[in-house]
């Protein structure tokens, strides 16, 4: 039996804003977005039908409310192909952190299908079947640095963040993305994002500048104190700046140094808190093997 393997980036958010409500009541974004080199692991094969998902994580769906089964059940719809798919997941992203984990899962199916069944979408048609399973996986298709808007469909692919190193750290709570937009509606918010000073510094690759507009108006909203913690240890063991990414609940620093952020790392792991070390990476879903034998995986 052969598989394709395939590496799954997560993303973090430089910024988040919220600028309007659809008609549908679906919120309208405007957001800065990055993938780094923390990857959830996607292997697939194919089944002469049905699809199948195996994670090893008992508190994670395997069935249909799975995004990695939602895409795959997309991509037989969309393509017509008979068949089906068996899907293991290998998770390193962690979960309710908003880092899009799911999404860049779903991403993964998506590039792991094509190229099982040698369909050769293009990049505009695999994102667009992303976006009827995720607002983020059209991103997460694309990788790299991108300002994002509307629901998450228009992606405009921005210069490269300056070389640089990003702690995140997860706390043991996790945030329900419903329940963060529903505290944003009924909050407020001192301070948004400034898009075009954002987008300036990317420019002139100062990461200085950028790391000071870096904002997220879930922040304020999340009533979550144990975050505000986290970004203050952040910003003393030397990150230019931090920001809580997505809804909630991760929290990141930007570092010019590595050393800084190796310790900043080690000193705010433990007490139920994960904490990864990362670069940014300029691509989506990585195929590092187009098909591996059985045997050979681990």
């Amino acid at each position: 039996m052969e598989q394709v393997k395939v590496f799954a980036p997560a993303k973090v958010n430089l910024s988040l804003d919220i600028v309007g409500i659809r008609r549908d009541g679906y919120h309208l974004m405007q957001m800065v977005m990055q993938t780094v080199g923390l990857f959830d692991v996607v292997y697939a094969e194919p089944r002469r039908e049905g699809i199948t998902l195996d994670c090893g994580i008992s508190r994670l769906p395997t069935d249909n409310r799975n995004l990695a089964v939602q895409a795959a059940a997309a991509f037989f719809r969309h393509t017509g192909r008979t068949g089906g798919a068996a899907l293991r997941l290998v998770k390193q992203i962690p979960s309710g952190a908003g880092m899009g984990g799911g999404s860049a899962d779903a991403a993964a199916v998506l590039a792991a299908l094509d190229k099982l069944y040698n369909t050769r979408l293009p990049r505009e048609e695999l994102c667009a079947l992303g976006e009827t399973v995720g607002a983020d996986v059209p991103f997460c298709f694309h990788g790299g640095t991108a300002l994002v808007e509307g629901i998450g469909e228009r992606i405009t692919p921005l210069r490269a963040l300056p070389r640089c190193w990003i702690t995140v750290v997860k706390p043991g709570i996790s945030v329900n993305t419903r329940t963060a937009f529903a505290a944003f509606d009924q909050g407020e918010v001192s301070r948004r994002p400034d898009t075009p000073a954002l987008l300036a510094a990317l420019e002139s690759r100062s990461l200085p500048a950028l790391a000071r507009e870096m904002v997220n108006v879930f922040e304020e909203t999340a009533a979550l104190p144990e975050l505000r913690q986290i970004k203050q240890e952040l910003l003393r063991l030397g990150a230019l700046g931090a920001v809580m990414t997505g809804s909630g609940s991760a929290v990141f620093g930007l570092f010019a140094d590595r050393r800084q952020a190796a310790l900043a790392r080690r000193r705010l792991e433990g007490n139920r808190r994960q904490s990864f070390l990362c670069e940014p990476v300029s691509h989506g879903p990585l195929i590092q093997a187009e098909r591996i034998s059985m045997e050979k995986t681990v």
